[in-house]
């Protein structure tokens, strides 16, 4: 029934609205932009409420927030819900294109990308993932044009190193030091 240790097979296509997103690949393309944005503009929602706040509390001085009344583990909680909610959904939508949900699909060298493309961009901000998942997508996709086999992953862990080297907060920082200079030019 469910295809045992080969997952889901044969799970149907998406339609929606009478439009199926089979007939063309630029239907997941947008749905996966949608996503996007969705769960962007929503994490910025988050950041600004008190909730929001508590979580950066709790993530950058933990007995600080302890002391102001945080409950920690809840804030803990209540955070990988919601980060569950949009892994999911992405989850969800790559498994309607593949047409197939299995455990190999999201193996070792997906959670590695993943977890790549957050320290790459910085671990502390919104966009910097998204900047950093299209340069590794970008890197990964020239691989595979130029051939380069598994010489990529050594392109990915040393720009890794020296990313987690001179920028710690990963390559969104860069961005926030060239506004910071901006802002001071201006000023001066």
């Amino acid at each position: 029934m469910t295809g045992g240790s080969s997952g889901l097979v044969l799970v149907p296509y998406l339609v929606l609205f009478g439009f199926d997103f089979n007939s063309s690949a630029l239907g997941y393309i947008y749905l996966s932009m949608a996503l996007l944005i969705i769960t962007t503009f929503y994490l910025k929602r988050v950041t600004k409420t008190s909730f929001g706040l508590s979580l950066v509390a709790t993530r950058d001085a933990e007995n600080y927030a302890l002391s102001r009344g945080i409950p920690a583990g809840k804030q803990r909680f209540l955070s990988l819900i919601m980060g569950a909610v949009f892994t999911s959904a992405a989850g969800g939508v790559f498994a309607l294109y593949v047409s197939s949900a299995a455990p190999t699909v999201f193996g070792f060298g997906t959670a590695t990308l993943v977890l790549s493309m957050v320290l790459v961009g910085g671990t502390s901000t919104i966009y910097g993932p998204v900047f950093a998942a299209i340069i590794l997508t970008f890197i990964q996709n020239t691989r595979q044009i130029a051939g380069l086999g598994p010489v990529t992953y050594m392109i990915v862990a040393i720009i890794i190193i020296l990313i987690l080297r001179f920028l710690p907060s990963g390559l969104w920082e860069i961005t926030t030091r060239s506004r910071k200079s901006i802002h001071l030019k201006t000023k001066g």
